[in-house]
């Protein structure tokens, strides 16, 4: 393998690692099953916090990152960028600590929709994360 062949192939499992921990992120806001699971495994952790976390460094990535937002459509990154709308106003709803945490968050209109809209994002998304849903 030569260097160009390693830098691209290098860039392709990175690719490929962004888009897997995008979609199981996607995966999480998405379901209240997944949600109490991943509590009940780690309890100390204020799930709603950390999954506002993981996905405002996917926003910041599509901002910031070429090799990630170079893997996304137009329609794509407008679909990010109107999950990340709702995500951020459900957000500001919150306390300035995150709010609730799951399970009671569960019942919260707000985190409802941002479960709602996480769910149709993965349907926008579905051609490009396929391969990782698959395998989430």
């Amino acid at each position: 393998m030569n260097p160009k062949q390693r830098d691209n192939f290098d860039k392709d499992k990175l690719r490929f690692n962004m888009l897997n921990n995008l979609s199981r992120t996607l995966l999480d806001l998405s379901s209240a099953e997944r949600q109490i699971k991943y509590k009940a495994a780690v309890p100390f952790v204020h799930v709603p916090r950390e999954l506002h976390a993981q996905w405002d460094d996917y926003g910041r990535m599509l901002r910031e990152v070429a090799l990630f937002r170079d893997s996304f459509s137009g329609a794509h990154r407008k679909a990010m960028i109107r999950f990340d709308k709702v995500m951020e106003a459900a957000w500001r709803k919150g306390s300035l600590h995150g709010g609730l945490d799951v399970p009671e968050r569960l019942e919260d209109p707000a985190w409802k929709r941002v479960m709602t809209e996480a769910a149709v994002l993965l349907r926008v998304l579905a051609d490009l994360l396929a391969e990782c849903i698959r395998d989430a």
